[in-house]
């Protein structure tokens, strides 16, 4: 099966090396340097909880349990690479200004939730100031995003997919109602399948 893949962040290339790593022909085209874009503005958090708030359950819980993945794919893709990810299991602590806040603050079945007492919060945070009537800690996560597409580009092409960094995507070519290629100043890319992951 071909498929090509346009654009390189984390998204696309980690797509690509779980497609390449299963045998597909896989080809990634990138505008510009893999991991340019969205994943090098990114924060690097791997944060369920604090990012899902008003979220709906099920997306609530695919996220926790794609959290849950990351550290094996951590471990492997690192492995692969040869590159330090910076995968870091350091948790957070959620700050709540008043007691209704603090029962609605967002553990959302993370792993390790609990909520604490602002002196709870104070030991673990002795640098902590100003009023607040609790807090919620839970274990989260954080990865250096740089490294993190820097190892995504290696182990990609290591599992045999094709990288065309430079080359952007200016057509989706259709024929029979069914996309076919990706044209690029440079030639066309025919495909099975077209992945667009453009952030």
């Amino acid at each position: 099966m071909r498929v090509v893949i346009i654009g390189a962040g984390v998204a696309g290339l980690g797509i690509g090396w779980r497609l390449a790593q299963a045998g597909a022909e896989v080809t990634v085209l990138e505008r510009g340097q893999p991991g340019s874009g969205a994943t090098w503005a990114s924060a690097g958090m791997i944060a369920a909880a604090a990012e899902l708030a008003d979220s709906a359950v099920d997306e609530i819980a695919f996220a926790n349990h794609s959290s849950a993945l990351w550290p094996d794919f951590a471990a492997e893709l690192q492995q692969v690479s040869g590159v330090d990810i910076g995968f870091r299991q350091s948790g957070a602590l959620m700050l709540a200004a008043d007691g209704p806040t603090l029962e609605s603050l967002p553990a959302n079945g993370a792993a390790g939730a609990r909520l604490m007492t602002p002196d709870e919060a104070r030991a673990l945070v002795p640098l902590l100031t100003g009023d607040f009537a609790g807090a919620l800690w839970v274990d989260q996560a954080q990865v250096d995003n740089r490294r993190l597409s820097q190892a995504l580009a290696v182990a990609f092409q290591r599992a045999g997919g094709k990288l065309q960094a430079n080359e952007a995507a200016v057509e989706i070519g259709r024929h029979e109602g069914r996309a076919v290629f990706v044209r690029t100043p440079f030639g066309h890319h025919h495909a099975d399948a077209i992945l667009l992951a453009a952030g």
